[in-house]
């Protein structure tokens, strides 16, 4: 508290004027001890003493009632600055945390747990340029889910979404760690795979068209798990861009959905 009202002391402008009064309080007692025992002479001087000395002595208990209010207030003032630095610190914890779930759910799909399209173009383009400038293969593929419309309308949206939740577990299970998956909207999604030619990105579609034919054998819902997937290669020599890449992979998947509607099964084409 002491230490609290020295920096008071230290910061106010008024300071001098209160290091002046504190001054002159403390000197009246000694003044009137001067006129009452040292001044005897002097006419009236054992009175204007007295009346000093008892003038100091109260001028002394007000000041220091004062002084202990002072101190008292800052007493509270520091409770309060130390509970508003709490309250600072919790306040930027919690801004740090939203920053951070801001971060996350910008970039992920809240139903399906993967990327969104926002984060897998920006991906995509970036990938593009290193293909570019570093002369490595790129390929991507563009899924659809089958009968998805058919699914929602004759059980219900919450089995679609499972049917979409079981797709893109499947798809993420078959993916390296530098590929991904992202969701484009509804049932569309988009594989990206950075440094995988066509033949490797055969060998991923086969492993999924496995796993898929394997989940249906073993599911119980009365409809099946089907997926139509067109593929397309980065071509340098093209100068491609990110439009042109995604147009051709979704074209191609286009042609093997027309192609197999109407189907139950799995439709997965290389």
């Amino acid at each position: 508290m002491i230490e609290g009202f020295r920096a008071y002391l230290k910061e106010s402008k008024h300071s001098p004027w209160i290091y002046s009064i504190v001054a002159i309080i403390g000197a009246l007692p000694f003044l009137g001890m001067i006129f009452k025992d040292w001044v005897p002479t002097l006419e009236n001087g054992r009175h204007i003493g007295e009346a000093l000395l008892f003038t100091g002595y109260i001028l002394l208990v007000i000041f220091s009632s004062c002084l202990i209010m002072i101190m008292t207030l800052l007493k509270r003032k520091l409770v309060e600055l130390e509970h508003d630095k709490e309250q600072l610190i919790k306040q930027a914890e919690e801004y740090r945390s939203m920053l951070e779930d801001h971060r996350t759910f910008g970039t992920i799909d809240g139903m399906t747990g993967i990327y969104n399209r926002s984060f897998g173009l920006s991906f995509l383009d970036q990938q593009i340029k290193i293909a570019k400038r570093d002369g490595t293969d790129l390929t991507i593929s563009y899924l659809d889910i089958n009968n998805l419309k058919v699914v929602n309308d004759s059980y219900g949206h919450s089995a679609g979404d499972q049917l979409i939740i079981s797709a893109c577990s499947i798809l993420k299970e078959n993916l390296r760690e530098s590929d991904v998956l992202c969701r484009m909207g509804g049932d569309e999604f988009l594989m990206i795979l950075p440094n995988c030619s066509l033949g490797q990105a055969d060998l991923v579609i086969n492993r999924v068209k496995s796993q898929i034919e394997s989940f249906n054998r073993k599911s119980l819902w009365s409809y099946k798990l089907s997926i139509s997937i067109g593929v397309a290669t980065f071509c340098r020599d093209t100068d491609m861009n990110i439009e042109e890449l995604i147009h051709e992979a979704d074209t191609n998947m286009y042609y093997h959905k027309r192609r197999d509607k109407g189907k139950r099964a799995v439709a997965m084409d290389e």
